[in-house]
């Protein structure tokens, strides 16, 4: 079966970035039996450096978005020709040292003029190395290089190039014509006996293509019974936990999925998480409000929280503390003050004092006062002085 990039694969590799594949610069995946390049270029737009080499690619894509490329080491593959580097604006070196490019694949070295700064090749070990005048036909082909096969371009040679160009190119299109009647070279790795099965998609296949909606599942809300169906189509682990004010739902998100691609949509009596197109539908233990219900991500694991308060809140009686006094200032739980150590009822227009008087160590006898020996006398004097 063949083995593609992947996800998993790019994160192995990018230890050294924390695990993070978006801002990646360098990637070394050589001598892991690669047979297609894939995903590179929606998950690594940042990468200048790629080691694919010891592999067997047999084809040059999904790396033309990589605006960012400086170096690009194929050595050792199945290379036939050269394709699928022209929009690589930045790239200065690339090397193709041991491949299968013969004097076909020698004629596709035209589609590097468009990249300018392309310094350095290697096509050491290749077929096409064998034909007469190779090298003045790559020089005179791409005027931009300084080395070739780790020789420095010099500017005699450039000329020379030049002049012999219309010479060798007809030499190198007759031996692709001869080329083109031979059969098909056989990989060492096939066998009649078995056919190799079809490679797992990548899931970065058709990135940039128009979405096609797809249909609703059906009877996702509600089973035959009526009861709310639950379900997990992505099979995201999720916790719920309840409190007397509050339900709390968890799940677990990567903390490097979008936000964009989670919805959520929360109900009395069940909550809906969409991730990626997939249903999470969760029942909930008890009746909650919508309206105050909330949602937050966590930025650390990227864990989506959803809290959801009770319609009807869990009360609970608190219980006195048995031994303790209770506070003369404070009122008892039957609505009694307490006056003097013993309790008076509330409302009571005036309050026994005399068990206070009675044993004042003064000696001042009983203090009797009521609602109607409370009176002001009218000719009383605030600023005459006290009569002795």
């Amino acid at each position: 079966m063949g083995v593609w990039i992947t996800e998993d694969l790019l994160r192995k590799s990018s230890e050294h970035n924390e695990g993070m594949i978006s801002t990646m610069e360098e990637i070394t995946l050589h001598q892991r039996n690669i047979d297609r390049i894939t995903l590179l270029n929606s998950a690594c737009r940042e990468l200048r450096i790629l080691y694919l080499q010891n592999n067997n690619i047999p084809r040059i894509e999904n790396v033309n978005r990589l605006k960012e490329l400086r170096y690009m080491n194929l050595a050792i593959n199945k290379i036939r020709c050269i394709e699928g580097l022209h929009r690589c604006e930045m790239l200065t070196k690339l090397d193709f040292t041991v491949n299968r490019i013969d004097a076909r694949g020698l004629l596709t070295v035209e589609r590097l003029q468009a990249n300018e700064h392309l310094e350095e090749m290697y096509l050491t070990g290749n077929p096409c190395t064998s034909i007469e005048g190779y090298r003045m036909f790559v020089v005179a082909l791409l005027p931009q290089l300084q080395q070739l096969d780790g020789e420095d371009v010099k500017p005699s040679e450039r000329t020379e190039a030049r002049q012999q160009f219309s010479r060798i190119k007809r030499l190198v299109e007759h031996i692709a014509a001869e080329e083109e009647l031979l059969p098909e070279p056989v990989s060492e790795s096939d066998s009649e006996d078995e056919v190799e099965p079809e490679p797992e998609p990548s899931k970065f296949e058709g990135f940039g293509k128009t979405a096609t909606v797809k249909a609703p599942t059906p009877s996702i809300n509600k089973a035959a019974d009526g009861r709310v169906r639950q379900c997990n189509q992505g099979g995201y682990k999720f916790s719920i936990d309840e409190t007397d004010e509050e339900v709390i739902v968890e799940v677990g998100v990567s903390k490097f999925l979008d936000t964009s691609l989670i919805d959520t949509d929360i109900h009395p009596d069940f909550v809906r998480v969409t991730i990626k197109g997939k249903v999470l539908q969760l029942v909930l233990p008890c009746e909650i409000r919508t309206d105050t219900a909330s949602c937050q991500r966590s930025n650390t694991t990227g864990a989506l929280m959803l809290r959801c308060p009770r319609v009807h809140p869990i009360l609970r009686h608190k219980h006195k503390l048995v031994g303790v006094a209770p506070d003369p200032q404070e009122d008892n739980a039957d609505g009694m003050a307490c006056v003097g150590g013993q309790p008076a009822k509330a409302g009571n227009k005036a309050a026994d004092y005399t068990s206070i008087t009675k044993d004042s160590p003064a000696g001042l006898g009983e203090l009797q006062f009521s609602e109607q020996q409370a009176y002001v006398d009218k000719d009383f004097d605030d600023d005459a002085p006290p009569e002795f």
